[in-house]
């Protein structure tokens, strides 16, 4: 038997996609992995060789920062976006007979997640829990995973703009320099309905709308 993990990487991030990844491990593996930690703990180079060497079966689903503007638009929150990418997951590996799913939870109330997911999916054997990605190994490699393939998204956004976007969060230095001095090259990879890019870019992003 087998159990799902799915997690998240690019969630707070202003620029840049939100990749949503399940990873499947079965119980043979289970002790190979036990010294796996939250992707957030690990350095690029460990995350990386993670990722090379471990070998599972994984799913990801990238938003990209244009259709999260889109959809936002339209009235859909964060929260709405990321459970429609976990369904796509657990859709995915729906003929696997799969012991339990644990998912790092997107919503301030894991019940009223789980409600909300049981409207498009069976939540038996489900379990949604905030920082699951530092205790269950699935849910850990899901976020490694996760993180390693958005970090190749930013890599492809800097070569393709020639801008250092950094990692495309608001604490990063690069990240804001970009926005701000760069906004009309890195435009179509940033979240124009953030508030904290709307701070940052205010003057450009009075002349625009999505």
């Amino acid at each position: 038997m087998s159990v799902l993990g799915i997690d998240e990487a690019g969630r707070g991030s202003v620029l840049g996609p939100l990749v949503v990844t399940g990873f499947v491990v079965s119980d043979y593996q289970q002790p190979l992995l036990s010294r796996v930690k939250d992707s957030k703990q690990l350095t690029p180079k460990q995350r990386l060789s993670l990722f090379n060497t471990i070998k599972g079966a994984f799913k990801s689903v990238v938003i990209s920062a244009k259709k999260i503007n889109e959809l936002m638009e339209r009235g859909f929150s964060l929260n709405d976006i990321e459970l429609m990418a976990i369904v796509k997951i657990m859709e995915h590996f729906s003929h696997l007979p799969l012991k339990r799913v644990i998912i790092d939870c997107p919503h301030p109330q894991p019940s009223r997640f789980l409600q909300s997911l049981s409207s498009f999916v069976s939540v038996e054997n489900v379990v949604a829990e905030h920082k699951a990605d530092e205790k269950y190994v699935e849910v850990s490699m899901a976020s490694v995973v996760a993180k390693v393939l958005r970090d190749r998204f930013l890599n492809e956004i800097a070569q393709i703009t020639h801008v250092n976007v950094g990692s495309g969060y608001p604490s990063d230095r690069h990240t804001v320099n970009a926005l701000k001095q760069h906004f009309d090259v890195v435009k179509p990879f940033a979240r124009l309905k953030w508030k904290t890019v709307v701070r940052l870019c205010n003057s450009t992003l009075d002349t625009f709308s999505v």
